[in-house]
């Protein structure tokens, strides 16, 4: 499930929160208003498209959708990363949009498997900012740090 909070500023000033929610992969978003749900968007052939729901300003839906594109990399971060070493990641922990804790097991060499992980995990993360990735063995104290732009 995705869940991101998108605020957006109207012409007047006026400054709303929409909650976005996405309950299964491949699915629409369906994206709320003071806990009210407006309507649901998803993209359709290249362009994001209001589907049901309330009318909203066609500005409104492509700020939702670009929203929705530069967060739901991060969003499916932590699964991806676990999946591409399923042997030696046991937890991804999202500290912010720009920071995440990794959790690996005790027997993994954790001078090899950084070497790996900063080749790879720039492959991983498609944003425009800059993401630490604080990597650390469960028990013992070894650990290092990543920043990927």
């Amino acid at each position: 499930m995705i869940n991101l909070d998108f605020p957006w500023k109207f012409s007047n000033g006026k400054i709303i929160i929409y909650t976005i929610i996405q309950q299964a992969k491949d699915s629409p978003y369906f994206f709320y208003a003071h806990d009210n749900l407006i309507g649901s968007v998803n993209k359709v052939n290249g362009d994001w498209v209001q589907i049901s729901g309330r009318q909203a300003l066609d500005s409104v839906i492509e700020g939702i959708g670009m929203f929705i594109e530069e967060h739901i990399n991060l969003a499916t971060l932590p699964n991806d990363i676990i999946q591409g070493w399923p042997n030696e990641v046991l937890e991804v922990d999202t500290i912010s949009d720009e920071e995440y804790l990794i959790i690996i097991a005790d027997n993994v060499d954790i001078i090899k498997f950084e070497i790996e992980f900063r080749d790879q995990i720039p492959e991983l993360v498609n944003q425009e900012w800059q993401v630490k990735f604080q990597v650390a063995k469960k028990i013992s104290d070894e650990s290092f740090e990543v920043d990927v732009n």
